[in-house]
């Protein structure tokens, strides 16, 4: 017996999701938790004209590239959803420590990250931009990734 659910997923960026899982009695098939989307351009990824999904790991790891890239406020279901750029990262002078501990809270709050194992800031004064650099363990693996920050 084979049942497929459709639910609907509102992501942090504000957009709602239409994601499906497909459940077969005695077999594990893999679980659809969101659209893919390119992680350095932010589109919806195709394969030949159709929409990929993301599954397990992938989808952890879009999940805290996407909460990563959301402003504290932003999402307006749930506006304490976000890091708080312009409270404690955008600033004159941020410190080192305060920044560490917003995307440390931001990737552990991240559903099916179970734990952080490293977290690099590197700041470029010259170009204004922060890249944060990640490797977390997850319910499902390890997972890594790196995303742009403008300062």
């Amino acid at each position: 017996m084979t049942a497929t659910l459709y639910s609907w997923d509102l992501m942090p960026s504000g957009s709602a999701v239409a994601t499906s899982s497909n459940t077969t009695v005695g077999n594990a098939l893999p679980i659809l938790r969101d659209l893919a989307i390119d992680l350095d351009s932010g589109e919806l990824q195709l394969d030949g004209g159709d929409l990929k999904g993301a599954y397990g790991v992938a989808s952890i790891q879009q999940h805290v590239c996407m909460r990563l890239r959301t402003l504290l406020g932003e999402w307006f279901l749930d506006t304490s959803r976000g890091v708080p750029y312009f409270e404690q990262v955008l600033t004159k002078n941020p410190s080192n420590s305060v920044l560490a501990q917003v995307f440390r809270e931001a990737i552990l709050s991240t559903v099916g990250v179970s734990s952080l194992l490293q977290l690099d800031l590197s700041v470029d004064t010259r170009e204004r931009t922060l890249m944060v650099s990640f490797k977390a363990d997850t319910d499902l693996g390890e997972i890594t990734g790196a995303v742009p920050v403008g300062v």
